[in-house]
């Protein structure tokens, strides 16, 4: 039993790690791929040694990087809540004239899950948008998430610098390996 869900559990692994390979080059974000949005947005930091011209470069990159994720990010927010807005408009039109409709022709009212399922008809490509503005959203969020921690660890390093020159010593921390 415990060998089997083993198995079961590695082969999901498996596939999970297929599917987020083919959507890294094929599922397209403002144009771009997923691979290459990270690769443009990453941030590295020296692996040996920092100096405060470094901590200058580095923090202007997370900034601007962090305005372009947040810019998408906010602008798939709004795209959300025109789409609902939509969803729910329209959802709420579909039922009033299934509903009317089948009053005018038989004289009685029609079920309320028969409304219903009819009505999220309707709206079925409007929930897909939204599913797919959603997964976009979250992407942006975890890109901004991301940026914060980079940034966070920017000004660890900056602490340590700060102590330095106030000391008088070289603005250089090495880092380990």
């Amino acid at each position: 039993m415990i060998n089997e869900t083993g198995k079961n559990l590695e082969e999901a692994v498996n596939v999970l790690a297929k599917v987020d390979g083919h959507l890294d080059g094929v599922f397209k974000i403002e144009g771009k791929t997923r691979k290459q949005w990270r690769n443009q947005l990453r941030v590295d930091f020296p692996e040996d040694e920092i100096t405060f011209a470094d901590l200058i470069k580095l923090g202007a990159k997370i900034a601007n990087n962090y305005q372009i994720a947040a810019r998408h990010r906010d602008h798939q927010t709004l795209t959300i809540d025109t789409l609902s807005r939509t969803r729910f408009d329209t959802y709420n039109r579909e039922y009033k004239a299934i509903l009317d409709d089948y009053i005018e022709k038989t004289g009685k009212a029609l079920a309320q899950k028969s409304c219903e399922v009819k009505a999220n008809a309707a709206v079925r490509e409007l929930d897909s948008a939204i599913g797919t503005v959603k997964t976009i959203r979250d992407f942006w969020a975890k890109t901004c998430d991301t940026l914060v921690e980079a940034r966070k660890s920017l000004e660890v390093v900056a602490h340590a610098l700060s102590g330095d020159a106030r000391i008088g010593r070289d603005f250089v921390v090495k880092l380990p390996r």
